[in-house]
């Protein structure tokens, strides 16, 4: 895995800052047929204490939470002639898997906010969904699996990056058949595509590793580009790619750029919306987030975005009818709220507008309701209108609280 990040145009995502729980916005339990339900409680303990401590520790407060023996465990079980080799393996792994987190979070660290956006159950594994946002707008996606470790003691066991098709574990798990490390226990389909496309390759793949671990990128680069089309078609092969970008790798970086521009080759739906979201038409971007949206089960911020994108479009009664939506699902979303007031106010309906206010004063200090208005560009606008300023200068007032309509200005 690697850095994904959107474009800055993205406003909502600058209004999830401040001192507000924003944790746990919605739950989902998918697989609620065959009774698959996670302990809410503690794993929005588990999710708020994440999300206080990444404040002052980033990537770290992650790091910490991980359990690197279970990490260990499944990346290397199975691998070897027999039992004693996995155990030895296992062992290796165990002993490297700080670097490798080190690696895989490093690119967390230009992120300084974290939002924990909705407990899941998916596919039977308990899931936080994770937004991590800088002050221009870009973010990053976690998807971190959670598991009851010990009694009382929740620890993530595995994650993966909206973006990249492959968690943690199953890429360690492709890199290792991508080295020619032998097996004993069976595959899973996607792990025997690699072995079979590697087999041939091992000559190639054993000097691959050698210049990466003497830090010759571009190097390590030409060997992989020597490989056929068949293993470069493998996840394991472009997400190696990736890495050579992120350490430097000028070569890497253009058979990437050279790739694109002949015909664009993306690793999912969220690749090709990062990559259509720098241009400048809107329908495009509408498209592609929606397509987004069926593959990352509807997170609410996503969501957001395509409320922000039906109004530049001139959609304004969709917009407001998904923020509406939106604010109902996630009633502690600040930015589901500010959708609600800034759509409304947009399609004419100040009243709305003002309501949307007052009901979002309830759940929010006053002040802190207008710290997040005064930051917000879309609503520029509605913020000079006479009853605004009203309820401004009350929310100013010590000890403001709002139990009805804002006051209305003498004529």
């Amino acid at each position: 895995m690697g850095p994904r990040s959107a474009p800055p145009q993205h406003r909502h995502l600058r209004r999830l800052r401040a001192g507000v729980v924003l944790c746990l916005l919605a739950v989902t339990f998918e697989g609620w047929a065959q009774g698959i339900r996670p302990d809410y409680a503690s794993t929005y303990g588990f999710a708020a204490a994440l999300q206080t401590d990444y404040a002052t520790q980033r990537e770290k407060a992650l790091q910490a939470r991980i359990n690197r023996t279970l990490l260990s465990q499944r990346s290397g079980a199975g691998f070897g002639t027999n039992k004693e080799d996995e155990s030895t393996l296992i062992s290796q792994l165990a002993s490297t898997m700080d670097s490798a987190l080190a690696r895989e979070l490093a690119s967390l660290k230009q992120y300084p906010h974290l939002v924990v956006g909705r407990i899941a159950a998916i596919r039977g594994k308990r899931t936080l969904e994770c937004l991590f946002f800088d002050e221009a707008g870009l973010f990053r996606v976690l998807f971190l699996t959670i598991e009851e470790t010990s009694p009382g003691t929740l620890q993530i066991v595995d994650f993966s990056a909206l973006g990249f098709p492959r968690s943690f574990v199953a890429s360690l798990r492709d890199r290792l058949l991508f080295s020619g490390i032998p097996y004993y226990s069976p595959l899973n389909d996607d792990e025997a595509r690699v072995e079979r496309a590697m087999r041939p390759h091992l000559g190639v793949s054993r000097a691959f590793f050698s210049a990466l671990a003497a830090e010759n990128f571009d190097g390590a680069f030409t060997l992989l580009a020597r490989l056929p089309e068949e293993v470069r078609a493998l996840p394991v092969w472009r997400e190696l790619r990736t890495r050579l970008i992120s350490q430097g790798s000028e070569r890497a970086a253009k058979s990437l750029a050279e790739e694109r521009a002949w015909a664009p080759i993306y690793e999912d739906d969220f690749d090709r919306y990062i990559d259509v979201s720098h241009g400048r038409d809107t329908a495009e971007k509408l498209s592609s987030l929606n397509a987004v949206l069926q593959s990352a089960h509807q997170l609410p911020f996503l969501q957001l975005i395509k409320v922000d994108l039906l109004v530049e479009l001139g959609r304004l009664e969709e917009g407001s009818r998904l923020a509406e939506h939106l604010r109902e699902l996630n009633p502690l979303l600040i930015g589901a709220h500010l959708a609600v007031i800034r759509t409304a106010f947009l399609s004419g309906q100040e009243a709305r507008a003002l309501e949307a206010l007052v009901e979002a004063g309830h759940i929010w200090k006053p002040e802190d309701l207008l710290r997040f208005l005064e930051n917000d560009p879309g609503s520029a606008a509605w913020k000079q209108s006479p009853k605004f300023q009203a309820w401004a200068a009350d929310a100013r007032k010590p000890a403001a609280t709002l139990t009805g309509p804002p006051s209305t200005p003498a004529p």
